[in-house]
């Protein structure tokens, strides 16, 4: 007996031992290795227990946990909340496709005096950062760390950058993301990307709803002499006060923005604002523009807003490039909301998409080159699918694109390069009746005049702007189908069947 009691004393004070590992497991609920996210980023800095481990680090997060309501830091120049990870950090769900939410309190790297102040602040000068299956919303919990006089975020939800120059271009990726603002209890307003609300119901706003406070959802910033890429993949923007997603390549020539496959929805005032101070690329890709969940979707834009507003400066004369492909550019909020605004200096191309909107399709005040090919333009009142001053050197080029609805389409067209339309239709009979063509300069003889017959102008249909006039068919580009972004609707085929809806 007295040996027993002596082995229970011993193993009382034997010190524990916490053995360094990568991953770890983040639980909420006490079964992992840490009980809060900012507690296994420290882990992963400078002085943390797993710094001698092999990189990429990574942090799951337990399905189930939750919901996480902290303040985050991944800026390495906080003395608080450490932040300065030693190599690449992945954080993500420990269960694919399960979302795990952190709402997202006041960041701790704002400075007392500052007036707008963000959530989660993600300043790596070199290294890669990749969130997966995360949902991001604000928190309502007050954060009055350091005597700050504000406790709620009152600037951006997510805030990117870097915090000094550097030749080493890193990514901050999102796959499988939601950036979302919350309802006035408290709540994510959407949760899945296949949620009905991303369609149907804009959001209404209460005297409650933090979100009344939060400029935007997501803000990558840059200064010049930085190097710092962002990519979203399958991710969800969702009816943000301003912008939905912010981003700009200004640090330094061949910055990348790349959305594959987004929905973003409900912005105050436009979906996306992309810029540019310096020579950049910004990309919106999806794989299928009749499948709703593998489109790049841009969708209602508030306030007579933008669903891509891409302002890069005159001086980059087109080298700040603008590419979209297999996306719905979809608008009838306001009379006034637009598809694209390409403003000083992008060079665009566009292929195998959708541009639904009340008024222009495109505005593009400082033209530079452009290339449309199997496009669709549709305009609801009288207004035009082409806006040009008469600024600027590029050529714009459409092939196998389909101009439609109220409206003159080409207005004010001043590009020294001249615009050139072949293998196209101009809907001048039936209810899709353009109001005219306006001044092109080549129009080419492979033109159709007739109308569409489009299936539906419900957005929310697979078979959104689908062709079924025969005379559509082979006259496109070696005698393809002539149907702009969509697909010739055949009665008898079998259609894919959008599962949101069933």
């Amino acid at each position: 007996m007295e040996k027993f009691f002596l082995l229970l004393l011993v193993l009382i004070f034997v010190p524990i031992i916490v053995f360094a590992t990568n991953p770890v497991l983040v639980d909420s609920g006490g079964t992992g290795d840490f009980l809060t996210v900012q507690a296994a980023i420290n882990s992963w800095c400078t002085g943390g227990a797993n710094v001698a481990e092999t990189p990429p680090f990574t942090i799951n997060i337990k399905a189930g946990s939750g919901p996480y309501d902290e303040a985050l830091s991944l800026n390495d120049g906080n003395a608080t909340y450490r932040g300065d990870i030693v190599g690449d950090l992945i954080m993500k769900s420990d269960t694919p496709g399960t979302k795990i939410i952190i709402k997202l309190q006041r960041g701790p790297d704002a400075p007392v005096a500052t007036v707008g102040d963000d959530g989660l602040w993600i300043y790596q000068n070199v290294y890669n950062v990749t969130f997966t299956d995360l949902l991001f919303c604000p928190s309502q919990t007050t954060n009055t760390l350091n005597g700050w006089a504000a406790a709620l975020i009152t600037d951006d939800m997510v805030k990117i950058d870097e915090n000094s120059t550097n030749a080493i271009s890193n990514w901050i990726s999102f796959y499988d993301c939601i950036f979302t603002d919350i309802t006035v209890a408290g709540n994510p307003m959407v949760t899945s990307k296949s949620d009905p609300q991303v369609l149907l119901l804009p959001p209404t706003r209460g005297s409650g709803m933090l979100s009344a406070n939060t400029a935007d959802l997501l803000k990558h910033w840059g200064d010049v002499g930085e190097f710092l890429n962002l990519r979203c993949d399958n991710c969800l923007f969702y009816g943000g006060i301003s912008y939905n997603c912010q981003a700009a390549t200004d640090g330094a020539a061949g910055e990348q923005l790349i959305f594959n496959n987004c929905i973003n929805a409900y912005a105050g005032y436009a979906n996306y604002n992309v810029r540019g101070t310096m020579a950049g690329i910004c990309t919106f890709s999806g794989t299928d523009n009749d499948d709703y969940l593998n489109c790049n979707f841009s969708l209602n834009p508030q306030a007579g807003g933008h669903c891509i507003y891409a302002n890069p400066t005159a001086t980059l004369n087109g080298a700040w490039l603008l590419n979209i492909s297999n996306s719905i550019l979809y608008s009838d909020a306001t009379a006034t909301s637009r598809g694209i605004s390409a403003g000083s200096g992008s060079g665009i191309t566009c292929s195998d998409t959708i541009i639904y909107t009340p008024i222009y399709n495109v505005v593009n005040v400082a033209h530079n080159a452009e290339t449309w090919n199997r496009v669709t333009f549709h305009t609801t009142t009288a207004s035009a699918a082409f806006y040009y001053a008469a600024v600027g050197t590029g050529s714009t080029t459409c092939r196998d694109c389909i101009f439609s609805g109220a409206g003159t389409k080409f207005t004010q067209a001043g590009p020294s390069g001249g615009i050139s339309v072949d293998y196209c239709a101009y809907v001048e009979a039936g209810p899709d009746i353009i109001t005219a063509r306006g001044t092109i300069q080549t129009d080419g003889s492979n033109i159709v005049t007739s109308d569409p017959g489009y299936v539906t102008k419900n957005v929310t249909s697979e078979f959104f702007m689908d062709v079924t006039n025969v005379d559509y068919q082979g006259k496109g580009t070696s005698g393809s189908d002539l149907t702009g972004g969509a697909d010739f609707y055949v009665p008898t085929a079998v259609h894919y069947s959008w599962s949101l809806y069933e």
